[in-house]
């Protein structure tokens, strides 16, 4: 949830969208932070809340990024809980120097091994979900890719959440 209002449920597919330098990793970072932080009142999650009561897993998925960047931003995350370390149940892939279709692989693989382990998925976090296609601009192609992901959350039931870049220069919150 955010400020109290539900953003996201099982099943279903989220999205945040927006131009390219406007915070999307760092609202990313603080709806994790809300996941390690399990409700409690004062860390930094900008509003976010969330509690995986079950302890199942969370998946998040960044192929955007350097390793160095993805690692920072899962211990900003840790920082902004107030936590010692994430959690057993959390798992991080950096695959921005991976394959578009070993991409894909991985990520399956990751969410039955996270079901595997942790009887279940709560969440899945994909920072970069354009990457994840050879052209995000293709229709035929990004909307294989929809129906794929939301096939996953219904049959994990879990709730996945993307992160789509705009376009630079788009005033209409063209998306690519």
């Amino acid at each position: 949830s955010l400020c109290g209002m539900s953003l996201c449920t099982a099943g279903n597919i989220m999205n945040i969208q927006a131009l390219p330098k406007a915070g999307k990793t760092a609202v990313v970072e603080s709806a994790v932070a809300a996941v390690f932080n399990g409700n409690r009142q004062g860390p930094d999650t900008l509003g976010f809340m969330a509690e995986n009561t079950e302890g199942h897993a969370v998946i998040h998925f960044d192929t955007e990024q350097s390793r160095y960047d993805h690692d920072a931003l899962v211990r900003r995350a840790v920082c902004r809980a107030r936590v010692q370390r994430t959690p057993t149940w959390f798992y991080s892939y950096s695959v921005a120097d991976r394959d578009i279709a070993d991409r894909r692989v991985d990520l399956r693989h990751a969410i039955t091994e996270g079901r595997r382990t942790h009887g279940g998925v709560f969440a899945v976090l994909i920072d970069g979900i354009g990457d994840l296609c050879g052209d995000p601009n293709n229709p035929a192609e990004a909307f294989a890719l929809v129906d794929e992901l939301h096939a996953l959350a219904i049959f994990h039931d879990c709730t996945i959440i993307t992160v789509l870049h705009e376009n630079p220069g788009s005033e209409s919150g063209k998306t690519r």
